[in-house]
């Protein structure tokens, strides 16, 4: 103890008598009973379960976002791999491909909106794409990049039917790049992306 002024609290004096004894602490020793002694180390225990549980329930809350970020990462690879793959594929021959260097920013565009494909169909579209603008660069706007983004499979099949009642001008559109697109009602068609 020191050699001050000295208070004991013995239990029994309530909410009061404890807020008096915080109020006074720096002034004056108090000494508090064993109720009062039982009551801040439970809450001090408590206290210290409560931080506990909270800092486990963030390692879990970050643990499971760890591991739901990495399967998306892992798949959205996958499908560029197999992207790239399917345009590797379809490239023309060498002698129909431009000098020109296919711009950084509308590959970054085309990474970005194709990742998330992974219909195969779908892929083949994005592939012919991809193997269109390698040959002639600018042949594909920015915004074509986000309309076939948002196509469905079904969007896409519609689309090829209608391209096959579309009527082309020689000359009319002289940066269209031809895209055979896959499936079942595309055999024989052929589709532009007018510029």
């Amino acid at each position: 103890m020191t050699d001050g002024p000295m208070i004991v609290l013995q239990g029994g004096f309530g909410r009061a008598a404890e807020k008096l004894a915080d109020t006074i602490r720096h002034v004056i020793d108090v000494v508090i009973g064993p109720d009062r002694l039982r009551a801040k180390a439970q809450a001090e225990a408590d206290s210290e379960v409560i931080r506990a549980k909270g800092r486990a329930e963030v390692q879990d809350i970050e643990a499971r976002a760890t591991a739901r970020v990495h399967k998306r990462e892992v798949r959205r690879q996958r499908n560029l791999e197999s992207i790239t793959r399917q345009a590797l594929e379809a490239l023309p021959p060498p002698e129909q491909i431009s000098e020109e260097p296919v711009s950084e920013d509308w590959t970054t565009r085309f990474f970005q909106e194709s990742q998330d494909v992974s219909d195969e169909q779908m892929q083949q579209i994005w592939a012919r794409i991809l193997a269109g603008e390698i040959a002639r660069p600018g042949s594909f706007a920015p915004r074509t990049l986000s309309a076939v983004r948002d196509l469905t499979k079904d969007d896409a099949n519609l689309f090829v039917k209608l391209c096959e009642f579309a009527w082309f001008v020689p000359g009319a559109a002289r940066n269209s790049t031809p895209i055979e697109l896959p499936g079942p009602i595309s055999t024989g068609a052929a589709c532009r992306s007018l510029a």
